[in-house]
Formats: C-alpha cells, structure tokens, sequence
C-alpha cells in the first residue's frame, strides 16, 4: 500500500473556475488567473481545508488513459505548464459531461502541491475540489457610534463534497489517485468519479487483498451449506484472517486446502462465479496488504447474539475454546473453555 504523507506540502499553484449544472441551464464562468493566495496563514488553511478530507485508503487510476481527457490535460500540469489553460478546459469537460439532474454546480477549485511525501519519495500532487453553494453569513462591523450588520455570501473549504488527488507517481499507468465523492441525497449517478474523472479501482496489493476478502466473506455467508452453524462461519472467517497475517503472499489454491479443506472445490468454483459476477480481475496469487487486513478483520462478524440475553465475542485463535450443543429438553447451548477469569 502506498503511504501517503502531507508533512512536508506546499502550495505551488490555486485556480478557481466556476461550473453550473447545465441540465438546469446553468453556465460556466472562467478565471484567467492564478489566485493569490497571500500570505503564510491563507496557505495553511488552503493545505488544511483541502488535504483532511483526502482519505488514502483507497487508491484509483485514470481508466483508459489513452482517451482519458482529464489525463491528457493533468500530465502537462504536473510538469509546470499550462495550469491555468487546462483547469479551464477541465472546468469545461466537467460542464459538458455533467449528466446528473438534481446535482448542484459549484466553484472548482485547482491546487498544485509540491513536496508531497509518496512511499518516502517527493512528489508533485494536484488536487481538484468542488465546493458547495456560498451560504449566507451575518457581518457586524462597529463604527464609532453603533454597529452595523450585512450579509457577505461566503465558501467553507472544509465542506468540500467531490474532490480528487491526483499524484505524480505512476504516471505512465495513469497516475495514483484518491478521491473524495460523496453523493447528496438527491444525486444517483456518480457524475463526478465515472462521467468527470473515469477512474476505476488500482488493481494494486490493496485491489486483490480487498477482492479476496470479499468472496471469502460472500462464500461463508451465503455459499456454505445451510446447516452450517454460526460459530464455524465465524471461526472460517477467523482463519482466513489468521492466513492472511501469517502469509506475504495469498496463494487461493493453498488458502482453500488450509481454511475451507472439504469445502475446497465449492470455494473455488463461488470465487470464478463471484469475480465474474462482480466484474473483478483476479490473480492465483498476490502479495498481502497488512493494512487492508487489519482493517477488513475489524468488519468481519466475530459476535454471536443470543437472544436479548447474551453476546459472545469469538477472538482470533479461540476455536478450540468454544463448543456449541444442545441439551435434552432441546435448548440450545455454548460451551466456553478458559483458564483465567478476568
């Protein structure tokens, strides 16, 4: 996984365009200039306000990048050249292709970072971020005699709800990317990561760690026998943790022989019938990501609830220590080994 650091970022470069929606007959406005930003304290709330909502646990690239237009117009930017010409042209191919009804248009704004820290190496980043409508803000400014209040239509950076990151690293298998798309309530479609940006998923350590775990997960919950119980669904989703923690690389054939053993040929066949399902590249084997492991165990269902009346919590390594039955009146039971009450 790559790490992404912002400890050492600058600001090179910002320009603002604004975009309406033109399903609603809105227009575009285009800024001839860079924007000036002055001053140390107005860079700091630019690098604040736009990298936090950046979140980098999930990287993306330009989707055919021989006739991707916003890759086509972001190489000559991370090169120096043309900032302001290819951010208006980009502004425009936002315009053309917004496609998304009850989507609100806003200002885009472009930053050019410097000294981004990508796998302990730095690099040049550049950032695109759509800001919502101005809100309306009361203005009190005492004069000698009284006050007076007003209103200014004012832009909070730190709402930003589309934005993109895109670094220069890679970039000849169409960049490393990170991008924040949150839909309003009203949108269906993902204009802005499918019609703006066409990106799709970096099919890295991160994509096929992912992709495992996900038919893993699918084949426990819904693709084992139905008599299966809870605590043995559980305890395969344990060692397939386990096996992901114990092993650099994922190996599915050895993975199945290891965790699903009688249930070997049905978890391969769900995984071809998933991938091809879900429209997923696949490789027999690949390099783990430890970070996407331990996030993904976190979500994996290790709780069995019984009842209003109890909740147990099966932890890693504990198979042997946890029984299941049923008595002779026909109540059904656990049984919990320990050694030491805490």
């Amino acid at each position: 996984m790559q790490k992404i650091v912002y400890t050492e970022a600058e600001i090179k470069k910002v320009a603002i365009h604004t975009v309406g929606n033109k399903l609603k007959g809105d227009s575009y406005l285009l800024s001839d200039q860079e924007i000036i930003l002055g001053g140390q304290e107005m860079e700091e709330y630019f690098l604040k306000t736009t990298l936090k909502p950046i979140k980098n646990d999930k990287f993306f690239t330009f989707n055919n990048s021989k006739n991707n237009k916003v890759y086509d117009l972001i190489q000559p930017m991370m090169d120096g050249k043309d900032f302001i010409k290819n951010s208006k042209e980009i502004s425009k191919h936002l315009f053309d292709v917004f496609n998304e009804p009850k989507a609100e248009g806003g200002h885009l704004v472009f930053v050019q970072y410097r000294n981004v820290i990508v796998d302990d190496e730095l690099k040049d980043a550049i950032g695109i971020f759509k800001l919502k409508k101005a809100e309306k803000r009361l203005i009190i400014n005492p004069n000698s005699t009284r006050y007076e209040v007003g209103f200014s239509n004012s832009y909070d950076l730190s709402k930003i709800d589309k934005g993109v990151m895109i670094y220069d690293y890679d970039s000849e298998n169409g960049y490393l990317i990170s991008v924040l798309d949150k839909p309003s309530k009203n949108e269906i479609i993902q204009y802005w990561s499918e019609s703006f940006l066409d990106i799709v998923l970096r099919q890295d350590t991160i994509y096929y760690t992912n992709n495992a775990l996900d038919v893993v997960q699918d084949f426990v919950l819904e693709g084992m026998p139905a008599d299966t119980k809870t605590i043995d669904k559980i305890n395969l989703l344990n060692d397939s943790i386990k096996y992901c923690k114990e092993n650099v690389e994922f190996d599915y054939d050895d993975f199945a022989k290891e965790v699903f053993k009688d249930n070997y040929d049905d978890f391969l066949k769900y995984k071809k019938d998933f991938e091809l399902e879900n429209n997923l590249e696949s490789k027999d084997s690949f390099y783990v990501d430890e970070a996407t492991v331990k996030k993904r165990a976190k979500k994996f269902k290790t709780i069995i609830k019984l009842d209003d009346n109890f909740n147990i919590v099966v932890k890693e390594g504990s198979n042997s220590m946890i029984d299941q039955g049923t008595d002779e009146t026909g109540r059904k039971y656990y049984k919990l080994f320990y050694k030491v009450e805490e």
